[in-house]
């Protein structure tokens, strides 16, 4: 991380988190939350058909802290027994993981992939983690952050983001 983005993040201590499949390493906030779960995964298309496995990886501040408003970071990666099938069929998406690490969180949420050798990566965070495309009755937004707690945010997902390392080879 250059100068520019080392400025505190309010978080004070931060811990390193090593992927119990051996897929890559980040530094997360002590007080934040991991979940994982593992799945197998089939894709086809016309008459190709790829498998594999795939690891998610949850990170967010504990649900305790209520003005942590749902923010959260999801580390997807998925093994395929072969170069995986491309995401679109019309959009080329990077095939080195040094070329993902120079994105900059601007948005308040994105979602960022690249393909290395047999395995995909996927990284998306949320920083207000709102969904408007299927809301229950009843429920309302709630209001937008405020900018200095929205950067606050970036610069954590930003901090993830740059200490994430891939460890498996694909």
């Amino acid at each position: 991380m250059d100068s520019s983005t080392s400025e505190q993040t309010d978080e004070e201590s931060w811990c390193p988190f090593l992927d119990p499949y051996g897929y890559f390493r980040a530094e997360i906030p002590t007080s934040w939350h991991i979940e994982q779960s593992k799945g197998t995964l089939t894709h086809t298309y016309k008459e190709h058909v790829w498998q594999g496995h795939r690891i998610f990886t949850h990170m967010a501040p504990l649900l305790t802290d209520s003005n942590a408003r749902l923010m959260s970071v999801v580390i997807r990666v998925e093994q395929f027994t072969e170069v995986p099938p491309p995401i679109t069929w019309d959009t080329i998406e990077p095939n080195s993981f040094n070329a993902l690490q120079t994105y900059r969180m601007t948005h308040d949420s994105d979602w960022l992939s690249c393909t290395v050798g047999h395995m995909r990566l996927h990284f998306q965070y949320q920083t207000q983690q709102v969904s408007r495309a299927y809301p229950p009755p009843g429920w309302e937004a709630p209001l937008p952050l405020l900018q200095d707690e929205l950067r606050r945010r970036l610069m954590l997902v930003q901090r993830i983001f740059d200490s994430l390392k891939l460890l498996a080879p694909a």
